[in-house]
């Protein structure tokens, strides 16, 4: 964690000399190209992940953020890819593109409440539903109606201090990389032709 802490001195000094902080928070198309250098910002695989903890940082316990990156499907990526880890991908160094392994650590810290698909209604988490479930809700929404940019509506955990986001980022894994693929693939599977989008 002291890796990341060091990235998010400059907002937790602000967050704790100001006191400051906000009930809602909204990025939109900015995340996906923090740490790619592209504006002179130093090189960091991991920038994105790095611009939402100071969000979670910025924003107060039970606030919302509203956030937008590009969605990861084979007809919004250009020919030439630059693989990174997981199933993001980085397009010639100018933003990512998100699959469902890399939306679910991009919202570590945050209660997933819903998304919205194409200028559309709010795509509520419905009762039991899992953050991954969601998520395969959402991309499989966005595919169809060809968005390649859903707003995802989320709640800051307020029972989670920054040192828990910090760890629970640091323990991700291959692993669990796999695991959040493969319930992805399987939902998809078992939903094909079946989900409400709205």
């Amino acid at each position: 964690p002291s890796e990341a802490i060091a990235e998010c001195l400059p907002t937790l000094d602000l967050v704790e000399r100001s006191g400051h902080s906000f009930d809602l928070t909204v990025s939109y198309s900015g995340i996906e190209h923090d740490g790619l250098g592209r504006y002179g910002d130093p090189v960091n695989p991991n920038g994105d992940m790095s611009a939402m903890k100071e969000m979670w940082l910025l924003t107060r316990p039970n606030g919302i953020l509203l956030v937008a990156v590009p969605c990861n499907a084979e007809n919004h990526q250009p020919r030439s890819r630059i693989p990174i880890w997981g199933n993001g991908k980085i397009q010639v160094l100018q933003h990512r593109a998100y699959g469902a392994e890399r939306y679910m650590r991009l919202i570590i810290g945050w209660e997933l409440e819903g998304f919205v698909v194409n200028g559309g209604k709010v795509s509520g988490r419905k009762p039991g539903e899992t953050k991954i479930s969601v998520i395969a809700r959402m991309l499989h929404c966005s595919f169809r109606v060809g968005e390649g940019q859903p707003l995802l509506i989320l709640r800051k955990q307020d029972n989670m201090t920054f040192h828990d986001v910090l760890l629970e980022g640091d323990n991700w894994t291959g692993n669990i990389a796999s695991q959040f693929e493969e319930d992805y693939n399987r939902l998809v599977a078992l939903s094909s032709g079946n989900v409400t989008c709205t």
